[in-house]
């Protein structure tokens, strides 16, 4: 028997709604408000004449992962060894993709909820990138801070996923996501 039955395989695949319960004081009055104005730009319908036709949720995602990967892999170019300060540009550079990356994740599900195009696999994407995310966030973090190659900056990365996996299993098993209000 493997680690999850039939029934449960089906149940995830098929069944589960992804469903987040509370928020933070900042995600409820400011982010929330201003990723529901930003979302109705994004085209629903195809149109010929649009510069931009309907932007598939998925291709969201993958932007932001992008946004994440590539600031974090410049920072990491000038700083291999996680401790040499970098032109502060960078740090710039990171702090903006970190806001893009976050709405960019925000967007993808309600962009797929408008279009009617909401799946499991879409589901599983957001979740696996925003998996890759958090290390290079990590990693960003550690150079930021000059932390090194440690053991403490290993375990800083590996409790950040440690949480953001145990945040998706809650998901599975309690049937929401809850988060505190700060």
């Amino acid at each position: 028997m493997g680690f999850m039955s039939e029934e449960d395989l089906f149940k995830l695949a098929f069944d589960h709604k992804y469903k987040v319960e509370g928020s933070s004081i900042l995600d409820g009055y400011v982010m929330q408000p201003f990723w529901r104005w930003l979302v109705e730009f994004l085209p629903v319908k195809h149109d010929p004449k649009a510069l931009f036709h309907w932007t598939a949720p998925n291709t969201l995602t993958l932007v932001g992962l992008i946004c994440m990967v590539v600031p974090a892999s410049i920072m990491l170019y000038y700083s291999g060894d996680l401790m040499t300060p970098v032109p502060s540009w960078i740090y710039i550079i990171n702090a903006i993709m970190i806001f893009v990356y976050q709405t960019m994740d925000a967007l993808d599900g309600k962009q797929a909820r408008r279009t009617g195009s909401s799946t499991a696999f879409g589901e599983v994407f957001d979740h696996g990138c925003d998996s890759i995310s958090t290390i290079f966030c990590c990693l960003a973090v550690i150079c930021i801070s000059q932390g090194g190659v440690s053991w403490l900056s290993f375990a800083m990365c590996c409790g950040s996923l440690i949480s953001f996996h145990a945040c998706h299993i809650q998901a599975y098993y309690v049937g929401h996501v809850t988060f505190g209000a700060i």
